[in-house]
């Protein structure tokens, strides 16, 4: 996630995390339609296609994520507004001090909250799957 971030700052990026159980070991980069610094969106086309093949092979989404280049970690209104996935997580990577900062929340119904997460380093580029050394999970 950090990864894509960075490669396209000014601009927010977005994507998908997928696995088998509460275990998250694929990232899926998307495009951002938006080509905005302060929003982003998926075409429909684009994720209709990544749940196909997350579906085929028995892969299940439990994540969006993107950036905020410069501002803070954590969901602005417009996040809040546009939310359409309660049952995954949603990650926040910002990038607006010198070390990055990914935070993770779950939406509660009528806000999101915290949540707390495990991360491993990966070496994997975009698309692959981790394997059993490099995976994490929610608590």
């Amino acid at each position: 996630m950090l990864g894509h971030a960075h490669d396209v700052v000014p601009m927010e990026c977005c994507g998908l995390l997928a696995g088998q159980t509460s275990l998250m070991d694929e990232l899926v980069p998307c495009t951002n339609e938006d080509r905005s610094p302060t929003s982003f969106s998926i075409p429909p086309v684009e994720l209709l296609d990544s749940f196909r093949r997350l579906r085929k092979r028995n892969r299940r989404l439990l994540g969006i994520y993107h950036s905020h280049p410069a501002g803070p970690e954590y969901p602005s209104s417009r996040d809040v507004e546009e939310f359409e996935y309660p049952e995954v997580s949603y990650w926040i990577i910002s990038l607006h001090e010198p070390a990055p900062v990914v935070r993770c929340f779950r939406w509660t119904g009528a806000a999101f909250e915290e949540a707390d997460f495990r991360a491993v380093e990966s070496e994997m580029r975009f698309g692959e799957r981790m394997n059993e050394t490099e995976r994490g999970e929610l608590p």
